[in-house]
């Protein structure tokens, strides 16, 4: 096995994104690449482009990177803004019968009973139906073997496409459009990580989930970050 991390990590972001790629090369385990520096011809206009496009367009590039590095076996794509807290294990992480994604830390656990934010309009691509909505899934933190994350990857490039075309955006942009893809496109995440693998910051401790932190979201001011570096 030879995992990578992926990250979009765009003017501000990088510095976050900085911390993450040290963190894998302390491993013996873990590669890490970091667009738009790391990736192919065209990844350098990500920093020109407005919020949410960067995000929102990630998918298409992890194809690029993968398409590049035919050594990958397995992805792991992180948020810029996370923080890695201890190891990280690949054989916990991934499963080479399908898809890795971690329950979205504000409606899982204790916090289960709230109301998750699927996409309802039915003229979005990111639309799922009532009956089709199960767990809900942090877009911070998602991965699997590689055929299985390309696959990932053409189907959110899809949805994410055909709503560009239409000058439509999911609310909640690429996250809405991944928890179509695996609520309707993909069978269920294989290996279902709790949502310490994406704590928010001021909950390492676990509280209200049953596990110390993993992986730490990191609280911030989101637009001055997005400002920094010129964006």
């Amino acid at each position: 096995m030879r995992p990578a991390i992926l990250i979009v990590a765009t003017r501000g972001y990088r510095p976050m994104a900085g911390e993450i790629l040290a963190w894998a090369n302390a491993t013996t385990t873990w590669a890490a690449t970091v667009l738009p520096q790391d990736a192919a011809d065209g990844a350098h206009y990500l920093d020109t482009l407005p919020w949410p496009m960067p995000t929102l367009l990630r998918y298409h590039f992890y194809r690029v990177v993968l398409e590049a590095n035919p050594w990958i076996t397995h992805a792991l794509a992180l948020d810029a803004d996370l923080r890695i807290l201890g190891e990280l294990d690949p054989a916990t992480l991934f499963s080479d019968r399908g898809l890795t994604a971690v329950e979205h830390p504000g409606y899982s656990g204790s916090l289960g009973w709230q109301p998750k934010p699927f996409v309802v309009d039915p003229a979005s691509a990111a639309f799922v139906e009532p009956q089709a909505q199960g767990p809900y899934y942090a877009g911070a933190v998602v991965g699997g073997p590689r055929q299985a994350f390309l696959a990932l990857c053409d189907a959110m490039i899809g949805r994410i496409d055909r709503d560009l075309a239409r000058g439509r955006i999911a609310e909640w942009h690429d996250e809405s459009y991944l928890n179509a893809c695996l609520a309707l496109d993909q069978t269920p995440p294989v290996v279902r990580l709790p949502a310490t693998y994406c704590a928010p910051e001021g909950q390492e401790a676990g509280y209200p989930h049953a596990f110390p932190a993993k992986i730490l979201a990191r609280n911030k001011d989101h637009a001055a970050v997005r400002r920094r570096m010129g964006g």
